[in-house]
């Protein structure tokens, strides 16, 4: 039996979106020294990052709601040694902790999401994880983890390394100028295309897999093992950092900037 989704009209959407509450009163401010890690932990709803236009990491958060009880949701901060912890908690959750286990599934009447801003200093690492919402990581000068389970992950940094992961929904990472460091890059998805768009510098031992889909590289690829266009592992330049690329519904792709 054959599922058909049908999108919905525009005018629909606009009805919905008017339909909705909101709540945007949360913000913060943090100075995070360079090195350490700001960590935004969510459970449904999107997260964005961009570059700060200061030295200051700051967190705003908008709370959205058609029918649902956003007295349920709570937005926390947790300081660390190392940087700062700030998720949204569900139900009766009393930590970040507690929301890392996502214990809570609320109900179907309940459909509170919340929707994370980042915009993240120089130097800071970005560590982003939700499971119902799309991860967008723009203007990052360190590296980048970003994990979801629905929806897409794109990340954007100037130095790396990244590790991007989702189940449902395409990878894409661009990383500009990669910093030397025996960190992998990963990028990784089930149902979903992956891209990764490298310098033209690139020294890796690349690991790409896909089940039903393709595998293409802008980049000479010295093959070691494995069967074109479903399970290589190879070289690019002098090898060195391990760069995994893996799928199993859709396209890889290893792409060269400029």
């Amino acid at each position: 039996m054959a599922l058909i989704a049908f999108a919905a009209p525009a005018h629909a959407q606009r009805d919905r979106d008017r339909d909705s509450q909101y709540d945007s009163t949360f913000s913060s401010k943090h100075s995070i020294a360079p090195g350490g890690t700001i960590r935004v932990e969510n459970l449904n709803g999107s997260i964005d990052v961009a570059a700060s236009d200061n030295g200051t990491t700051t967190v705003s958060a908008v709370k959205r709601w058609r029918r649902g009880d956003p007295s349920m949701v709570r937005i926390l901060v947790e300081p660390g040694n190392n940087g700062v912890t700030v998720c949204a908690l569900w139900g009766d959750e009393k930590s970040c902790s507690d929301q890392g286990s996502h214990n809570y599934h609320g109900d179907r009447h309940n459909d509170v999401s919340v929707q994370f801003t980042v915009h993240v200093a120089k130097g800071v690492k970005v560590d982003v994880n939700t499971v119902n919402g799309s991860l967008d990581v723009s203007g990052a000068t360190a590296s980048v983890d970003a994990e979801t389970v629905n929806g897409r992950v794109e990340v954007a940094t100037l130095g790396g390394p990244v590790s991007a992961k989702t189940v449902n929904g395409s990878v894409h990472a661009t990383i500009e100028h990669l910093i030397k460091s025996s960190e992998p890059l990963e990028l990784e998805t089930v149902n979903g295309s992956v891209e990764l768009e490298a310098p033209a510098d690139l020294s890796a031992d690349v690991d790409a897999e896909t089940t039903n889909g393709g595998i293409q590289s802008d980049f000479p690829l010295t093959i070691s093992s494995g069967m074109i266009g479903k399970h290589i592992r190879g070289t690019v330049g002098q090898g060195g950092r391990k760069v995994q690329l893996h799928t199993t519904n859709g396209s890889v792709k290893l792409r060269k900037l400029g």
